[in-house]
């Protein structure tokens, strides 16, 4: 079965946009998993890695939270995906098992004494010549030129990263990184324009166009990851070669 958005949105989300955005890794992932073997750590309710199991050749999920796991048992079942409850500080799999790891939204929640052996343990289940993709917000875009002292930052973040930062850290461990940048595709960039411009915002919602794009038709064609202007993109993806 196909991965259904309005699915997604319903059990994890506030909007379709949201979902959208952070099922945008996963898309831009789908592209080097067919056979492959693909972890995803830190899953949540395992929507991401269902949708990378509809081409990988074994697949798992992995999340130190219970509930989030049994619910994806429940919701994403497909038969050469499993998910476990298990941490990303220790995870319960063999050295070089997996070709391919996505860890989407993960790293911010770490506490700053974990995160080398997050990043050590990421490395020890990744084969040689695999690639770990790690997505998260960008903080310099969350700042939006405040100071850091003005920013109220999530209380379950921990550290959240610059482009610079992100790379700094990733380099401990892996000699290839590259960082991309998600922003708006041109559809996007044409409805958020019109949304700022505020002319359909008494429009009742089954005649606003930028209301139905958002709640209604916003697409993983939206959202496209770029090298260029990371300062400005909403989120950010590290890709590690090994």
């Amino acid at each position: 079965m196909k991965l259904d958005i309005m699915q997604v949105t319903n059990d994890r989300f506030t909007s379709r946009a949201f979902s959208v955005q952070h099922l945008s890794p996963y898309e831009y992932i789908k592209q080097f998993v067919d056979g492959k073997i693909v972890l995803d750590a830190g899953t949540a309710t395992g929507y991401g890695v269902y949708y990378l199991s509809e081409k990988a050749g074994e697949a798992a999920g992995i999340d130190i939270n219970e509930q989030e796991i049994e619910n994806a048992q429940k919701e994403y079942s497909r038969d050469n995906l499993v998910f476990k409850v298990n941490s990303v500080l220790d995870i319960e799999f063999a050295d070089e098992y997996f070709d391919i790891i996505i860890s989407s939204q993960v790293i911010e929640h770490i506490q700053m004494d974990s995160l080398d052996k997050y990043l050590s343990e990421i490395y020890r289940v990744l084969k040689k010549r695999g690639i770990f993709f790690v997505s998260t917000l960008n903080l310099i875009n969350n700042l939006k030129g405040r100071s850091p002292d003005d920013y109220d930052k999530s209380p379950l973040h921990v550290k959240e990263f610059r482009p610079d930062e992100l790379k700094e850290f990733l380099l401990k461990k892996f000699s290839n990184v590259e960082i991309l940048g998600l922003h708006r595709g041109s559809r996007h960039g044409f409805y958020n324009l019109l949304k700022k411009s505020g002319v359909f915002k008494r429009m009742p919602d089954v005649f606003n166009p930028v209301n139905k794009f958002y709640n209604k038709t916003i697409d993983l064609t939206d959202f496209v990851y770029s090298p260029s202007n990371l300062d400005n993109s909403f989120d950010l993806l590290g890709i590690c070669k090994k």
